[in-house]
């Protein structure tokens, strides 16, 4: 994987918020902001950008194991990294697991092997979860009470339904997450600790009391269920390194909780919420963008249970994530014995009228099973399919017992084997082969096959797969082009602000006439403007160009009273003012107030003060009309604006020009849909 493509996405991503940050400290976005049409656009980016802000770039390659709980994707995990279960962290045992991701990446050397990073959510992450209705439900139904509290969440089991007599934690639990990762060395800690972060022990065994200490607070192993998001784990990856090589230090594997994992009476008074915790821990890897290859493992024979997590995600995605799934997604069917060893399956392919009758043992298997299954929308076709096994689902020697399969195996393939057609249709011909030969080996049993298949996926689509997350999944590009094209329509291109900023200034200080009927805008004038009238005139004295220095007293009087009406912002006043006394000067010329001229009326009853009264009162309308309806010309509706803040913006929009074009063209010479 070329490194010189993720210094360019990141270099995208540092652009962006490069921009972002300095268009708000630029001048003018205070006289913006304010206006609600702006504010709508600019929130909307803002939120779309929450995503790619949390996130830095990586080479490295996430590989998710995901699957329902009892098709072994622990028990592979364990052989592949025989190290870390031996040090306890791949717990196999039928009891209960707890809920979040194990995240294994290559340790460099013995010092990063012994680094352990444990990372909570975040507390409104855990207050969502309780607040999902279903979760909601059950706890009242059980007569739980969760109070949400600043820093904290109280789940109080005390006046519950629930058989508390056998409950071995209080019945109120405070779950209070810490602010950031605990780093821990292995050499400090003990098989209990490592326990109590993974397994639910037996109610006979637990140990109720604290088994984290952080300063003042103490964390038992049920409130560490309930905030644990993920926990990072080092190995110096021998078993992979062997399979691929150099290249096993550029992937991270993680095992994920169970899909559909039911709920335990283990869990006591979080167990409605820790039910649901299992798919949130997986949904949140996928909705957060933290994983570039999904490896579907499905013991064979099993249904798969991915439709249940994929549809929580189908409002957010749209309907190309589908394809995109399929370009990064290996679906692995684990336990490859099971065609031999179980009667209904073994029969299938023994039985070549029954093949045809009712499907051969691939088409039951894999594709009624699992993809038609995966997805209730639609069809996924994964980017791979393989086979693998394990030391403990084979009774009696491994390399003995796939020894005597090997034969009937290869006859599969053959044109006229049973399965061949199912096999030719999902393209699994060219590698069935070597499929057979890996799984017959008992270093490799599959298991170094599929490390292979996820390596060929990297070398075929890793640039695709990291623009794709990058660029794509998390909407970067999408956003780089929305506030290009925000900025765009409030600027021009040398960074001047456009007559759409002023009319939406001018629009926001006039909302309130916006908001009135003729009738309440005409008993509005008559109170507060056509009143004042008669007051200016005793004001006003008899000198030259008394009629136009009348109207501009006038005029300030029309703009103190639409400034009182208005709620809106200081800048946006002064931008209205800019805009009014230039359009004030304008009507004074096209109204004739610029060079009227008579003798001074000294009574209210003259005609030539009745006949001026009435035609400032005609234009009072008339000027609040033209504001409503008219738009600044360009000529008349630049604002003050200073260099340096036209400079900036030009900046501004020059760089995002520049990585929106970067981004586009690294879409399409990679192939990644716009």
């Amino acid at each position: 994987m070329p490194k010189e493509l993720i210094v360019s996405l990141e270099q995208i991503r540092e652009s962006f918020f490069q921009c972002w940050e300095k268009f708000q400290e630029a001048e003018s976005f205070s006289l913006l902001v304010s206006s609600p049409p702006f504010q709508e656009r600019f929130r909307a980016i803002e939120e779309k950008a929450k995503l790619p802000k949390k996130q830095s770039f990586s080479s490295l390659f996430t590989c998710a194991i995901i699957g329902s709980s009892t098709n072994g994707k622990t028990t592979v995990l364990a052989e592949m990294f025989p190290h870390l279960a031996e040090k306890g962290w791949l717990q196999t045992q039928t009891t209960d697991t707890t809920s979040q991701a194990l995240k294994i990446q290559y340790a460099s050397d013995s010092e990063k092997e012994d680094d352990i990073e444990i990372s909570p959510w975040k507390l409104e992450k855990i207050k969502s979860f309780f607040e999902q209705r279903q979760i909601q439900q059950q706890n009242q139904k059980a007569g739980i009470e969760v109070r949400m509290g600043e820093n904290s969440i109280v789940v109080d089991g005390s006046n519950s339904f629930l058989e508390k007599e056998e409950f071995r934690f209080s019945l109120e639990q405070v779950i209070r997450p810490f602010l950031a990762p605990v780093k821990l060395q292995h050499s400090q800690i003990g098989e209990e600790f490592i326990r109590a972060l993974t397994v639910k022990e037996l109610s006979s065994k637990i140990n109720s009391q604290p088994v984290l200490n952080l300063g003042e607070e103490n964390y038992n192993s049920l409130q560490l269920r309930a905030i644990i998001k993920d926990i990072q784990i080092h190995d110096k990856f021998n078993e992979i390194n062997r399979w691929i090589g150099e290249e096993a230090k550029n992937l991270i594997f993680v095992d994920t909780p169970g899909i559909a994992v039911q709920g335990s009476s283990k869990d006591e008074v979080l167990r409605f919420y820790l039910a649901n915790k299992s798919n949130q821990v997986i949904l949140e890897l996928l909705k957060e963008e933290e994983l570039d290859i999904i490896i579907h493992m499905v013991l064979c024979g099993k249904q798969s249970d991915f439709s249940s997590l994929w549809e929580e995600l189908v409002p957010q995605f749209k309907e190309s994530e589908v394809e995109d799934l399929s370009r990064r997604l290996i679906l692995a069917i684990n336990g490859m014995n099971l065609y031999f060893t179980n009667p209904d399956l073994r029969e299938r392919w023994e039985n070549p009228a029954l093949a045809e009758q009712k499907g051969d043992h691939f088409e039951e298997t894999i594709e009624d099973n699992i993809i038609h299954k995966m997805l209730h929308q639609g069809k996924v076709r994964p980017a791979h399919i393989c086979f693998l096994d394990s030391h403990r689902f084979v009774e009696g020697d491994y390399e003995k017992t796939y020894r005597s399969y090997q034969d009937e195996m290869k006859k599969w393939i053959e044109p006229e084997g049973v399965g061949y057609k199912t096999l030719k249709r999902l393209g699994l011909l060219e590698t069935f082969a070597e499929n057979i030969k890996a799984l017959g080996d008992p270093e490799d049993r599959g298991q170094g096959f599929l490390v292979q298949q996820i390596q060929n996926l990297i070398q075929t689509e890793g640039k695709r797969l990291k623009i794709q997350r990058y660029l794509k999944r998390n909407r970067l590009l999408e956003i780089i082009g929305e506030l290009k094209r925000l900025i765009q329509d409030y600027y021009d291109p040398r960074g001047g602000l456009s007559t759409q900023a002023m009319a939406q200034s001018i629009q926001t200080c006039l909302n309130f006439f916006h908001d009135l009927d003729e009738e309440k805008r005409e008993s509005f004038i008559q109170k507060q403007i056509d009143g004042q009238i008669t007051h200016l005139f005793t004001e006003t004295r008899e000198e030259k160009d008394w009629i136009k220095k009348l109207f501009f007293r006038f005029t300030d009087q029309v703009l103190e009273k639409l400034l009182e009406t208005s709620n809106a912002s200081g800048d946006q006043k002064s931008i209205f003012k800019s805009h009014y006394k230039k359009q004030v000067n304008l009507w004074s010329r096209q109204w004739g107030y610029e060079g009227a001229n008579f003798k001074f009326p000294r009574h209210p009853k003259d005609r030539k003060w009745q006949l001026l009264q009435h035609t400032l009162q005609t234009h009072a309308r008339e000027i609040i009309y033209q504001l409503l309806r008219g738009k600044p010309e360009n000529s008349e509706g630049r604002l003050e604006q200073s260099f340096q803040d036209k400079e900036e913006i030009q900046a501004i929009l020059n760089t995002l020009e520049s990585i929106y074009k970067l981004s586009q063209d690294l879409c399409l010479r990679h192939g990644v849909s716009q």
